[in-house]
């Protein structure tokens, strides 16, 4: 049995809803009351549920399962999803970074075909349940991304990518060809099959090596929260010759956006 499928039995879900207030640490030193879900599962549910409750609230539904702490850690917010999908339409979407999938959640909504690529399985199986359980369609794919690219044969009108920052020391990483995946040596793939990317960057890269390391980019689009930045999105668009525009967005806040 999977685990989606253990965690969301009706008496382990009745269990973590009467926890949620629960202090995890005594929790766990609990013995589980299911003998085929730890209480380390249990736990990482309830921790879920308090995240998603400040972080993405739309995921406080019945029978929506959470990944580990990491996973959650590493998701987009809510707010600075939606803001990424406003003025976003097309037929075609691919997010080759899914993780958790709240970007591509909201990124997709205005898109007819939608393909989700993560090559942690554990991870894609649980946001398969989850689109599911929110009425949601789409195109479930297991692989690395370079390997994908390499054989992938479609056009689509958008690609979001949001490229891991971290080495596997966890030590955090800036220059683009130190990401994974690497930008620099994927970026003339993307351009080719796609009539606009999307790719999420840390907050402190800095622009002015952007423009000069990465190819055709129409914007740069920086998001804040209650004046923190929070994100930098590129925005490319194949053989631009539009003027690049700079955009912030301040959102939580009162204060008026420039551009």
């Amino acid at each position: 049995m999977r685990f989606f499928q253990k965690i969301t039995a009706p008496e382990v879900q009745k269990y973590i809803g009467e926890n949620l207030n629960s202090d995890l640490t005594k929790l766990l030193l609990k013995k589980s009351p299911f003998p085929e879900v730890s209480m380390q599962e249990i736990a990482q549910q309830i921790k879920g549920k308090q995240i998603a409750a400040k972080k993405f609230p739309f995921l406080l539904k019945e029978n929506i399962v959470f990944p580990p702490h990491l996973n959650l850690e590493q998701a987009s917010s809510e707010s600075t999803a939606k803001e990424k999908a406003e003025n976003l339409l097309g037929r075609t979407f691919l997010d080759l970074t899914c993780g958790f999938g709240i970007d591509a959640y909201f990124l997709s909504q205005n898109f007819s075909e939608v393909t989700l690529l993560e090559q942690n399985k554990d991870l894609l199986e649980i946001v398969q349940h989850n689109w599911k359980t929110l009425g949601r369609e789409a195109n479930f794919i297991n692989e690395n991304l370079e390997q994908f690219l390499e054989i992938n044969e479609n056009q689509f009108d958008l690609i979001y990518l949001d490229p891991a920052r971290r080495d596997k020391d966890h030590r955090k990483k800036f220059l683009l060809s130190d990401l994974s995946p690497n930008i620099l040596e994927i970026q003339d793939k993307l351009l080719s099959i796609s009539k606009k990317t999307m790719i999420k960057l840390s907050p402190l890269i800095d622009l002015k090596y952007l423009q000069t390391t990465v190819k055709s980019i129409d914007e740069i689009e920086i998001i804040a929260v209650k004046n923190e930045v929070k994100e930098i999105v590129l925005h490319l668009i194949p053989n631009t010759e539009n003027k690049l525009k700079i955009t912030t967005k301040n959102l939580s806040t009162d204060e008026p956006n420039f551009s």
